[in-house]
């Protein structure tokens, strides 16, 4: 029996279909000779038990040189499934996410349920979609698992270094500040930036400048000159209060001035390169406010379910320079209905076909019309076609115009644009640049006025989801396929707040910055080189060798800054931050428990917290006397025989614990605050129903 091991249930699907007509059983699909299975992401985690349980100063570092793994709870079932289909295997082709965690998935699992057999191993391998064509194709050309020997080393490097980086740092400074605190390889650096984003804003102080502009007009079309100041080395522009009242009231009651000097120039803008997953996500965010973890999610579905993009966890703007690779794009451009951009693939070169520059996988591209009728994923398709269907477009090619006009002694630039060819442009509206009429040298042209305008130089823009995607491109912080998750744990962590568009740190993670004193845990420099040094086990093919070097670097490092770092002084008070997460969880338990506390207190709203979710844990006695009260997301429920229930929250109206005991008990509860489907507000007599509905006498 060949056994396919697969990343996740959907994959499984795909593949048995193109195989032929199958049988899905419990936790497992025979198809022909083929018996496929699958995971869901992570079966295995780190086993924890080996290392020191206590949190003490005493027991760090923390540098295992072994590592044991344990089931992740909720996944055991299926592992027991898996492991019980590879003693009857006879070959396992491993089919997890082409990519560095994907190959971690699926070693992982097979090495821990049994299987020795690593020479009737092998890997099916593609970016594209999973379509019977492609499934079938690349069934025919597995390789043996040996080829990728390394990609698996460097995924195992980063799976350890995070651990050690991790647990040795999140165990110190909690310790110290005796609260949780949480630390990471990138996630630290990443606040790091953030943090000294926020601090520069803060230490911002505005400068006052003046421009002096002015309006001229020729055959009923206006354009402006900017004001040039020779010797001004900051910004040939900008002056001073004092300058700018001088030259101003000396230009009043001028009519005219003179081009004395045209400059014009064709240029050309080449297309945008292909969408890598961090320039989509980018892109998403700037047009319409997607986080980088909903375009990858959405992206996910495109590639999952709809099979109409390309592998989306990638991190290449270019495609394969291979024959094969250009009849796939001019198949792609008749099948999306676009077959006269076909003449252009041979033009293109390496703005498009560089296996230079392509690691496990190429671009982002369609691979097939999106079918759907889901606003968000249809958006984030449009953005992935355009750009692929504008990297075979022309350029854009334009008339670049500077005018030097002479007015009294004084110059002033004017500037325009004039669109010669529009290009791949004509996919993207923007804003039309100021187009400057037909000027000649030395020919006279009206002024209609003039302005002095008072200006403030303006701080660094917050960071965004985009901008802060670009720097963690650029700063090689985390991967593609990570990058989303980082930004959704730090604001998980409450070290991050969303503000809008805008991701600002909270003081929470401003003091762990601090705390952190210029140590290189922080530092985006050190990860970013940690990440290459990642890569280049798989590039270099360095295998364990390889593992061995950068895990023993890491130890050494984590070990060193452990050291200078443990002499540090804490404040128990400067991590006791009231954090936007526990005024929401406090203010729900008020309303629970109809009682009333100092929110604008740390220790008073924590205990308050902690007290009741002791007491939830241990239960609250109902009044049937039978049973106690649960309180889950969704309902109370008691314990008794019974089990009555009786939801949270009824026409709007969330209730109390007394009022749901006093319900349970079969009493009649008069309720306020309810609000009818039709938005009116209303009040009656209340009695719990079969199945928890509620009768309401008005």
């Amino acid at each position: 029996m060949d056994l396919i091991l697969c990343e996740k249930p959907s994959v499984a699907v795909d593949i048995a279909d193109a195989i032929g007509k199958f049988k899905k059983n419990n936790g497992f699909i025979n198809v022909h000779d083929y018996c496929i299975t699958w995971a869901f992401g992570h079966l295995l985690q780190i086993d924890e038990k080996n290392i020191p349980q206590k949190w003490e100063l005493e027991t760090l570092p923390i540098l295992p040189d072994f590592y044991s793994y344990k089931l992740v709870d909720d996944k055991i079932k299926q592992f027991t499934i898996i492991k019980n289909l590879i003693k009857k295997a006879e070959t396992v082709i491993i089919a997890t996410d082409a990519g560095r965690e994907g190959e971690l998935i699926g070693r992982l699992i097979i090495e821990q349920a049994g299987w020795t057999a690593w020479d009737k191993t092998y890997r099916f391998w593609t970016s594209e979609a999973l379509t019977p064509f492609v499934v079938r194709k690349e069934l025919n050309n597995i390789k043996p698992i040996n080829n990728y020997n390394s990609l698996y080393y460097s995924a195992i490097a980063r799976q350890h270094s995070d651990f050690i980086t991790g647990i040795n740092f999140s165990r110190l400074f909690s310790i110290k500040s005796k609260t949780t605190c949480s630390l990471g390889r990138v996630q630290t650096p990443t606040l790091n930036a953030i943090v000294t984003r926020d601090k520069a804003i803060k230490l911002f102080k505005p400068q006052e400048y003046y421009l002096i502009k002015a309006i001229f007009t020729k055959k009923n079309i206006q354009f402006t000159g900017k004001l040039l100041v020779q010797g001004n080395d900051d910004d040939e522009s900008k002056l001073n209060k004092e300058q700018a009242k001088t030259i101003f009231d000396d230009l009043k009651g001028t009519v005219s001035g003179q081009v004395f000097a045209l400059n014009r120039q064709e240029k050309n803008e080449a297309p945008p390169l292909l969408h890598s997953l961090t320039s989509l996500q980018r892109e998403a965010n700037k047009i319409f406010g997607y986080t980088a973890q909903q375009t990858l999610d959405i992206a996910q579905k495109l590639y999952e379910k709809h099979k109409c993009i390309s592998y989306p966890r990638t991190d290449s703007n270019y495609l394969a320079d291979s024959e094969d690779s250009k009849k796939m794009v001019k198949h792609l451009l008749e099948k999306l209905d676009r077959q006269e951009l076909s003449g252009n693939i041979e033009k293109k070169g390496k703005k498009v076909f560089d296996s230079s520059k392509l690691t496990d996988h190429h671009a982002v591209i369609p691979l097939a019309p999106y079918n759907g009728d889901d606003e968000k994923e249809d958006n984030i398709y449009a953005l992935i076609e355009r750009r692929f269907f504008g990297a075979f477009m022309s350029d854009y090619i334009f008339e670049s115009t500077e005018a030097l006009l002479k007015v009294k002694q004084y110059i002033f630039s004017a500037k325009g644009n004039k669109v010669i060819k529009l290009g791949w442009k004509d996919l993207y509206p923007d804003a039309e640049s100021e187009v400057l009429p037909n000027l000649k040298e030395g020919e006279e042209i009206h002024i209609l006025n003039f302005d002095n305008s008072k200006n403030f130089t303006k701080p660094p823009a917050f960071y965004n989801e985009a901008s802060l995607l670009a720097l963690m491109e650029k700063l090689n912080l985390g991967t593609p396929a990570t990058r989303a998750g980082i930004i959704e744990t730090l604001i998980l962590r409450e070290y991050v707040i969303r503000k809008k568009k805008n991701l600002l740190s909270t003081e929470k993670g401003q003091e762990i910055i601090s705390l952190l004193d210029n140590s290189n845990i922080a530092s985006p420099d050190m990860t970013g080189e940690w990440e290459r040094q990642l890569d280049l086990i798989y590039i270099n093919n360095t295998g364990e060798a390889g593992y061995i070097k950068f895990y023993n670097d890491n130890k050494l490092f984590v070990a060193k800054e452990l050291s200078r770092l443990m002499g540090i002084t804490v404040s128990e008070n400067s991590t006791k931050q009231l954090t936007p997460k526990m005024l929401e969880i406090a203010k729900e338990m008020i309303h629970i428990y109809n009682t009333r506390i100092d929110l604008t207190d740390f220790d008073t709203v924590k205990t308050f917290i902690d007290s009741k979710f002791k007491l939830n844990q241990e239960g609250i006695p109902c009044l049937c006397g039978k049973g106690k009260i649960q309180i889950s997301p969704l309902c109370f429920k008691c314990t008794c025989e019974k089990q009555t229930t009786v939801f949270r929250e009824y026409f709007k109206k969330k209730l109390t614990i007394e009022e749901a005991m006093k319900l349970i008990n079969g009493d009649t509860v008069y309720l306020t605050g309810l609000v009818s489907k039709a938005g009116k507000a209303f009040s009656g007599k209340a009695t719990l129903m079969a199945g928890g509905k509620l009768n309401i006498v008005f």
